[in-house]
């Protein structure tokens, strides 16, 4: 990957906390690599998430209980080290950048976010990265699946009507 360019339309622009930070999106493979890793952890408390969203007519006991279930998933599979790993995987440095001196982007290497952030900060630049490289594949997913309901629900609109 080449050199940041603060100015370049490519890379996102967002400030969390004190400092400005810069996204550049992963290259396609890399991109599903790592899309990889993180679905083994995140894939099914997410759609147990998008089942309480899409769960009405429930007793607001039985989606806090789900709401428990999808989230007690994931900590059972994240341990520390676990977590740290999933960080330093999604946070590259040769993908995101901090602005230094001089309004100048620096690599975020793992000794600058030590000297310029706080674990807050560092879980929202974390939930910004996978924004930015995942959000459309989401979207487009989630499109795709509504389609795909609408369709099924009218295929059985029409069959009760013919019986």
């Amino acid at each position: 990957m080449g050199k940041f360019d603060k100015l370049h339309a490519k890379n996102h622009e967002v400030v969390i906390g004190e400092n400005t930070f810069w996204i550049k999106k992963y290259e396609p493979f890399l991109g599903i690599e790592i899309l990889g890793t993180l679905q083994k952890f995140f894939l099914a408390p997410a759609l147990a998430a998008a089942e309480v969203a899409d769960s009405k007519g429930r007793s607001e006991a039985d989606l806090m209980s789900m709401l428990i279930q999808s989230i007690e998933k994931v900590s059972k599979s994240l341990d520390g080290q676990t977590l740290r790993e999933l960080f330093r995987l999604v946070i590259r440095e040769e993908c995101v950048a901090i602005e230094g001196e001089n309004e100048k982007p620096i690599r975020l290497t793992e000794s600058v976010i030590n000297g310029a952030m706080d674990v807050s900060d560092l879980i929202q630049l974390f939930i910004e990265v996978v924004t930015v490289n995942y959000k459309q594949v989401f979207t487009d997913a989630m499109s795709r699946i509504g389609q795909g309901l609408s369709s099924k629900t009218a295929s059985l609109s029409e069959l009760s009507v013919m019986n």
